[in-house]
């Protein structure tokens, strides 16, 4: 039996506080997952706009308590900013992304960030996979062009998703088997 993370991109920000925008698309996609799935964990990033996310996904699923715990390998703020602490390197990258088709397999073909990205979020998602029972589900609180970098079909999946948009992870045997684009629903 399988085992599952569903990694949620935070909503709509200023800074690292979310905006009402941001709370209300959360929550939007928070009622939708919760028809899905049972979480009997919630991860968060560590940055206050992830422990929002978090925090509202928690209240919209108070049926399903589940364990919380801040896992700051889900925050690729450092390494973003070892990249692209110049104002335009990072728009320049990603405008070469989306001239190569805008996926996860584009990235990761031309960026050194997208790779260690991808490594770093295959790495915690195996190891949130480790701590779970067969079968359960947990939610993570991530961030953007991070959450969606595990996937093992990466020239489906675009690089960049929405804000609260998430990523249906299955992983089996310490391997992520699939991957599925869950989008926010408004």
């Amino acid at each position: 039996m399988a085992k599952h993370i569903i990694v949620i991109r935070h909503g709509d920000k200023n800074g690292d506080q979310l905006t009402p925008l941001g709370e209300s698309q959360v929550v939007a996609q928070a009622e939708q997952l919760s028809k899905k799935f049972t979480f009997t964990r919630y991860l968060s990033s560590g940055r206050n706009r992830t422990n929002q996310t978090i925090s509202l996904a928690i209240s919209t699923h108070q049926d399903q308590p589940g364990k919380f715990t801040v896992l700051n390998k889900f925050d690729p703020t450092d390494l973003f900013m070892s990249f692209f602490s110049e104002g335009g390197l990072f728009e320049a990258e990603l405008a070469k992304i989306q001239e190569l088709g805008g996926t996860v397999g584009s990235a990761i073909s031309i960026s050194e960030y997208a790779r260690k990205a991808r490594r770093n979020m295959i790495t915690s998602i195996v190891a949130v996979a480790s701590d779970l029972e067969e079968g359960q589900t947990a939610l993570v609180a991530a961030h953007g062009f991070s959450t969606e970098m595990a996937v093992p079909n990466p020239h489906e999946m675009p690089y960049g998703i929405d804000t609260a948009d998430a990523v249906y992870y299955t992983v089996e045997s310490e391997e992520i088997t699939s991957a599925q684009l869950i989008r926010r629903p408004v």
